[in-house]
């Protein structure tokens, strides 16, 4: 190759911030063929020396691909949550998971209007909007809408089911038992640590429904919690 057909080389060469390279690229070899062409230039031009080819490989380019935190798939803004929303679940009771869970609004930020994370009051891993557990691999950092709010919340909500529905071994319950329920899931995570509090419910024993369903934390009974469960199931 002569060196002239070189700088054509490096001319012609993808510009590394291209579409067609999102990644990020080492630019090294740019610098290195500029050199060969001009190492082949000055060979050139002395008597009686003649430049060798240069092999160009098509390898030049070293596409690396970075570590990238994955973000959430959530619909857009603007389009209602309602769509997605299991005919189990009506909107009361959405609502009164979404007034039990932060009432406060805690990471709210009411002038962006957006949501963001903040510290578990059980600890563990951040919490944002209504009550959903931030788990590896999800980015919120740059926060989210109510509406992606509510369809995260949604989602959470029928993960609770599919764990009732496992729990319970496919029995059939009403929306009543299923509520009940999906609040102690979604709250605490798992109907085994209530075994007299499911049983009672599951066979409509609401004397004993009405003694076992307080639920505490850290020692310490979740007042607010149990004072809105029990208007919403027993009056």
């Amino acid at each position: 190759m002569k060196f002239n057909e070189l700088f054509d080389l490096l001319d012609d060469l993808p510009d590394c911030n291209s579409d067609r390279y999102p990644s990020y690229v080492d630019e090294g070899w740019r610098d290195w063929l500029a050199a060969a062409a001009i190492g082949a230039s000055t060979l050139g031009g002395v008597a009686g020396l003649q430049a060798k080819p240069v092999k160009v490989s098509k390898q030049l380019v070293n596409v690396r691909k970075p570590q990238t935190v994955q973000q959430a798939k959530l619909v857009a803004p603007g389009k209602t949550f309602d769509k997605s929303l299991d005919k189990t679940f009506d909107k009361s009771f959405v609502d009164y998971i979404k007034f039990v869970e932060n009432n406060t609004r805690k990471g709210f930020n009411k002038e962006k209007k957006l949501w963001y994370p903040h510290k578990s009051f059980e600890g563990g891993s951040d919490t944002i909007a209504y009550g959903h557990k931030i788990v590896p691999g999800e980015d919120y950092s740059s926060g989210i809408t109510e509406e992606q709010a509510e369809q995260l919340l949604v989602r959470d909500l029928n993960k609770a089911k599919a764990q009732v529905l496992r729990e319970v071994k496919g029995r059939e319950l009403s929306k009543k038992q299923m509520e009940m329920f999906v609040d102690f899931v979604f709250n605490m995570g798992t109907l085994k640590k209530f075994p007299k509090f499911t049983k009672a419910v599951l066979n409509g024993d609401v004397t004993t429904v009405k003694a076992q369903y307080k639920r505490f934390s850290g020692g310490k009974e979740l007042k607010g919690r149990n004072v809105a469960f029990a208007r919403r199931f027993f009056t």
